[in-house]
């Protein structure tokens, strides 16, 4: 905690986390002790506040962190800032049948070309649609 907002003037007032055990009482005292941060759980059997926020915490992690490691809080915010962009921008998303968030209107029923753009210095690559229709 201290490594990761060493260029900062203040610690984090407060984390939200859910009820696993890795945050039980330690955790709780150690943080309020140690950096002053409140430490806030989501309530038990609230599964609707927590399974949207774990799985694009997920992807983030196994799309991005795992490609890319930061060495401070700023290089963070960048990756985190790209990967939303990506996710939100370019990413087909399983549960609206692959279609891309921001853009419901650009599937086509006919054939199109697609082209590769790089996303976190060709980390992630993506595949979008042209707007030349192939014949």
């Amino acid at each position: 905690m201290r490594n990761a907002f060493y260029d900062l003037d203040d610690y984090p007032s407060l984390c939200i986390c859910d009820n696993d055990a890795i945050y039980s009482k330690w955790f709780t005292v150690m943080m309020d002790e140690y950096f002053g941060t409140k430490v806030l759980k989501i309530p038990i059997k609230k599964p609707q506040l927590n399974g949207r926020v774990e799985r694009f915490h997920l992807s983030l992690k196994t799309e991005a962190f795992n490609k890319v490691t930061p060495i401070n809080l700023r290089q963070t915010q960048i990756i985190c800032d790209s990967y939303k962009d990506y996710y939100n921008n370019h990413r087909p998303h399983q549960g609206i049948d692959g279609k891309i968030p921001s853009d419901f209107s650009n599937f086509h029923k006919k054939k199109q070309k697609y082209f590769e753009k790089s996303h976190l210095n060709g980390k992630i690559i993506s595949f979008e649609s042209s707007s030349l229709m192939a014949a």
